[in-house]
C-alpha cells in the first residue's frame, strides 16, 4: 500500500519508481547526499527531506557538486538557485530559471554552474532569456556536460566537459577559493 502511494506521487511529480530507486523524466537517477555524514544515501529517505540532505537531479549534477565542494566551503554553495527572468504581470506568470549551483567566490562575486547532459528546448530558451535579461549572470554561467559529444560549443556560455571543470575553477577562481 505504501509503495503505491509513493508510485502515484512519483508519477505526479514527473518521476518513476524502479524498485526503490527514483528516476526523473529524462531517466536520470536522483542522488540523495547527506551533507553532515558526507555520504550518498542508498535509498530516498521517507517523508520530507532533512535540511542536511540534498537531492541532485542526476549523477552528473552530483559529480559537478563534488568538484565544486573541493574548492569552496558548503556554506558558499546555493543549490537549485532561483533566478527570476520575468516578473508576474496581469497577463502572465513569473518566468524563473533554476541554476543548479550558485557559488560565492569572493565578497559579492558569484559563479553559476549548470550540469547539462542534454540541452532541451526549454533550457535553451531560458538560457537565451538569461543572456538578454540578466547579462551579468549569463557572463558568469558555466554549463558542464558529461561527455565531449555533449559539449554545447559557442552558442552557449562557457560550456566545458566535466573532466575540465577542475582546471576552469583552478585557473579562474584559485585566488578566491580560500576564506
Amino acid at each position: 500500500m505504501r509503495s503505491d502511494k509513493f508510485h502515484n506521487r512519483a508519477k505526479f511529480i514527473g518521476a518513476q519508481v524502479i524498485g526503490r530507486s527514483f528516476i526523473n523524466k529524462y531517466f536520470n537517477k536522483f542522488v540523495y547526499y547527506d551533507l553532515e555524514a558526507k555520504r550518498v544515501l542508498e535509498h530516498r529517505p521517507l517523508g520530507a527531506l532533512r535540511k542536511n540532505v540534498i537531492r541532485f537531479d542526476s549523477q552528473l549534477e552530483f559529480e559537478v557538486f563534488r568538484v565544486i565542494a573541493r574548492y569552496f566551503p558548503i556554506e558558499h554553495i546555493d543549490f537549485h538557485f532561483k533566478i527570476e527572468l520575468k516578473p508576474k504581470t496581469q497577463y502572465s506568470g513569473t518566468t524563473n530559471y533554476f541554476v543548479d549551483f550558485r557559488v560565492k567566490t569572493s565578497l559579492n562575486e558569484y559563479l553559476f554552474l549548470e550540469a547539462k547532459g542534454l540541452m532541451t528546448k526549454e533550457a535553451s530558451l531560458k538560457i537565451k532569456l538569461l543572456e538578454i535579461l540578466k547579462p551579468e549572470i549569463h557572463s558568469k554561467l558555466i554549463i558542464c556536460s558529461a561527455k565531449k559529444e555533449f559539449y554545447f560549443g559557442k552558442s552557449y556560455p562557457s560550456s566545458v566537459p566535466l573532466e575540465s571543470l577542475n582546471n576552469v575553477i583552478l585557473s579562474n577562481y584559485a585566488t578566491h577559493r580560500r576564506y
